[in-house]
């Protein structure tokens, strides 16, 4: 059985596009309540998709590059739950695609708190990430053991 959130997620992508868009603005609305800006201005990229992939494609499974604070930004093509603290986006751009590997102790935000507070933060962001967004993600190139490309997000941010 899936737990109760990634349920409710699935659903939500499975719904008709009223309702989605019912359910975006609804989302909006209520961050700008909040005083926040759901989408703000500037995300300062380093390199587009398909320069990201050519340039840290030779790095070796497992492996991680020494070039830290790498700035991507595209549009989230899949999100899937890695377990707890763990989520897996596609982003795409440019006719390339890089997985990005977003783990909860990695954001640089969420440094030096509890556990449990940590873990409530990221999946308060995470729930706010869906699919067809467009995110800036900043973070550390390496490859997962299975040998896929991806971004270790140390930040990411809704555009």
């Amino acid at each position: 059985p899936k737990p109760a959130a990634a349920a409710q997620e699935e659903e939500e992508e499975e719904q008709d596009p009223t309702k989605y868009f019912e359910n975006r603005l609804t989302f909006v609305n209520g961050v700008k309540e909040k005083g926040a800006n759901p989408y703000p201005h500037k995300f300062q990229t380093s390199m587009q998709l398909p320069d990201y992939v050519a340039k840290y494609e030779s790095i070796g499974s497992g492996e991680m590059s020494a070039d830290g604070g790498v700035g991507l930004a595209g549009r989230i093509a899949t999100k899937r739950a890695g377990g707890k603290g763990l989520v897996f986006f596609d982003v795409v751009g440019d006719g390339a695609k890089v997985q990005v590997f977003a783990s909860a102790d990695k954001f640089s935000d969420y440094a030096g708190l509890e556990k449990d507070e940590k873990a409530a933060r990221f999946s308060a962001l995470m729930s706010t990430l869906k699919r067809g967004d467009i995110v800036g993600v900043r973070g550390t190139p390496g490859k997962t053991k299975r040998g896929e490309l991806s971004l270790f997000p140390t930040d990411m941010l809704l555009l």
